[in-house]
């Protein structure tokens, strides 16, 4: 009686399909656990960051705005604006209003508004090319529209960005 090799080789086929689903099935089930774990834990990372980061802009700005108003009140209660606004005299935009205020102050427009609402002075710093030019229509409109400029309280103070 004759042995037929078919058999033997019809074993080994189907344990390396067995061995191959097996494979298959635990990188799968690798995959989904680990899927789902990390995943969630990747997500709960990133917006625990998301968080921090947006928390550090927050008091970054908030810290921008307190200087800005201490800055904003300084000038405001100074006796030479006064007079600026009264008579609009040049000199004092020579003397006071150059490139280096606004880089020093780290601002891009300033604007002297007077008790009636008439914009006396409202300039734009271009830092890239370092000139002073008129403010855009979209800034004077901004201010124009503010409650900062309709309102009849002097107690009345804001402070944030335009």
């Amino acid at each position: 009686m004759k042995l037929k090799k078919k058999p033997l080789r019809s074993i080994r086929i189907r344990i390396i399909k067995i061995m191959a689903m097996m494979f298959i099935a635990v990188a799968a089930a690798v995959y989904l656990i680990l899927n789902t774990v990390m995943l969630n834990q990747i997500n709960m990372l990133e917006k625990r960051y998301t968080e921090e980061h947006l928390l550090r802009a927050k008091h970054l700005l908030e810290e921008e705005g307190l200087h800005l108003a201490a800055v904003v009140f300084d000038w405001a209660v100074w006796d030479p604006s006064y007079a600026y606004i009264r008579d609009q005299n040049e000199s004092f935009v020579e003397t006071n209003l150059g490139v280096s205020t606004y880089e020093n102050l780290k601002l891009t427009a300033i604007a002297f508004v007077d008790e009636q609402g008439v914009c006396v002075y409202a300039k734009e710093y271009d830092r890239e090319r370092g000139v002073i030019r008129p403010a855009s229509a979209a800034f004077i409109d901004a201010l124009q529209t503010s409650p900062i400029i309709h309102n009849g309280d002097p107690a009345y103070r804001v402070q944030g960005l335009l």
